[in-house]
């Protein structure tokens, strides 16, 4: 009994980590080809991986709270530019 709840969990497990890489817009083809192989060879240890991997990046907006203060003027140097203010 022990070994059918191992063997459903390995399942469930990794389908569902090889719906998340197949599904995934962040990979290429050749890179979701890898992690499905890999996903196979060491199950759960990879999928474990992959799921703190492969997330959506992290956008803000750029508010005014939020951007460098600048002088005020318009000379083209690296302080305006990068919008680093200061150095």
């Amino acid at each position: 009994m022990l070994y059918f709840l191992i063997i459903i969990t390995y399942i469930i497990f990794n389908l569902w980590v090889l719906k998340r890489i197949i599904g995934t817009k962040y990979l290429n083809k050749s890179q979701k080809i890898f992690n499905i192989i890999m996903t196979l060879i060491v199950p759960f240890l990879w999928g474990l991986l992959i799921k703190e991997v492969i997330k959506p990046p992290e956008l803000s907006t750029l508010t005014k709270k939020n951007r460098a203060k600048r002088k005020g003027d318009f000379s083209d140097n690296c302080k305006n530019l990068t919008g680093l203010g200061d150095f």
